[in-house]
């Protein structure tokens, strides 16, 4: 089966990207090696989808080419994703500056797009990996493990390694390399931590006495001594280490340090909105009374952390409040204002949302996403070396890669040139 355009990958961008080029009448094949196209848009915003957000900036991404960043959030606005899937049949609810569908169904955000693909003939294959991609006179020629297809222009819209039960596998990344594109080195990102225990206990004796713990906090990571991330928000306790948003937003940098053979620390602040004096303060309050040191915690952390910052803090759980001296309250402020934990790995690319590295976009035409090495080649989505924090903003960029690709390459088999 010969088409104009093919694109490898039918996820969040390239179903975009598919929408895009055939509105622009160009004849789209769609490859996926899945049994249905986008899956992992169901799994999105707890199963809300939040395709979007009011607040796109710089900050919300992360690449080893930051001035790719910069001109992808010059151009793509929230404004035109929100008007693109308008025009599909979203009607955009906005909560606290996070879009979602009306329906607050993510099945909404794919069933929309698959409506618009059979409105404008965009043939699919399903349960089909593209394996080989090679540059012929005039196109390409893709080989999956039963089929030939001829192409005059591919976008490979593979996704990453994240959740591959979902779809993604890495295989992008091979068909890339193929065509003599460089990948930055691919790890988990937006993900939670795995963390040795404190005073020489086994991870997973220590952290089962703290799992189910929820706190608002700041969690600081270090890379061999230096502040290289840092986030607040609730952070979970869990039986292998930490995990919540914050965790999340600070996970792709200990994976690479990781990776790296580097020593990363997570410093968690459990009082980010009280100063060091004011909590020194509170806790000499308490010390009243002939209670012991850990009754006076009561009501101020959870009862599982009561013993955990005693031990930090070197004070028997058992020795009476009233006889704690300011050293001792001091070293408990420490504790609890800076918990220190090493982070010996992150959670595996089975449990990452996303990942970070990719296709290097050195080589990748920002306006046009095509690449510089092989005329009438485009990518979009994760495969590219860009990963957002959360809140909608890698399915931002999902899409809109996708839009630009698929209207680029529907423009160069038209006009037998890059858009």
């Amino acid at each position: 089966m010969d088409r104009e355009i093919f694109i490898v990958g039918a996820g969040a961008s390239g179903l975009a990207a598919a929408v895009t080029a055939a509105r622009a009448g160009a004849k789209v094949c769609v490859a996926e090696r899945m049994d249905k196209a986008g899956k992992k848009i169901l799994a999105t915003g707890n199963g809300k989808c939040n395709y979007t957000n009011r607040n796109i900036s710089e900050a919300c991404y992360r690449s080893e080419n930051p001035a790719f960043i910069s001109a992808f959030v010059r151009r793509c606005r929230w404004e035109d994703t929100v008007d693109f899937f308008h025009r599909l049949g979203i009607y955009p609810k906005e909560r606290d500056g996070y879009f979602y569908p009306n329906s607050e169904q993510a099945s909404s955000v794919r069933d929309v797009l698959l409506q618009a693909c059979e409105q404008l003939g965009v043939n699919f294959v399903f349960g089909e990996e593209v394996t080989d991609i090679r540059a012929r006179q005039g196109g390409f020629h893709i080989k999956t493990k039963t089929h030939h297809f001829e192409a005059s222009s591919v976008i490979i819209a593979a996704g990453g390694r994240a959740y591959p039960k979902l779809g993604s596998n890495g295989s992008g990344y091979i068909l890339a390399k193929g065509l003599s594109h460089d990948i930055v080195p691919v790890v988990p990102a937006l993900c939670g931590l795995r963390c040795l225990g404190k005073w020489g206990q086994k991870p997973e004796a220590f952290w089962k006495k703290v799992a189910g713990v929820r706190a608002d906090a700041e969690v600081s990571l270090k890379i061999g001594g230096v502040t290289a991330a840092k986030d607040t928000g609730q952070v979970q306790l869990t039986g292998y280490g930490i995990s919540g948003i914050p965790v999340f937003q600070i996970s792709r940098f200990a994976a690479r340090a990781l990776t790296e053979g580097k020593k990363a620390e997570a410093w968690i602040d459990f009082f980010p909105k009280l100063d060091r004096e004011t909590l020194f303060s509170e806790l000499k309050f308490r010390c009243r009374g002939n209670g012991p040191a850990a009754q006076m915690m009561t009501g101020l952390v959870n009862d599982k952390l009561i013993p955990i910052f005693l031990e930090a803090a070197g004070i028997a759980a058992g020795t009476k409040a009233c006889t704690l001296k300011n050293s001792q309250l001091s070293r408990l402020v420490q504790a609890m204002k800076q918990f220190d934990i090493q982070i010996c790995k992150t959670n595996t690319f089975d449990e990452a949302q996303v990942c970070a590295g990719g296709v290097n976009t050195l080589q990748v035409d920002f306006k046009t996403m095509a690449s510089k090495k092989q005329k009438g080649l485009y990518f979009s989505g994760e495969i590219l070396d860009v990963d957002g924090i959360c809140g909608g903003y890698n399915l931002h960029f999902a899409w809109q890669t996708g839009m630009i690709a698929g209207q680029s390459a529907a423009a160069y088999v038209k006009e037998g040139k890059v858009c």
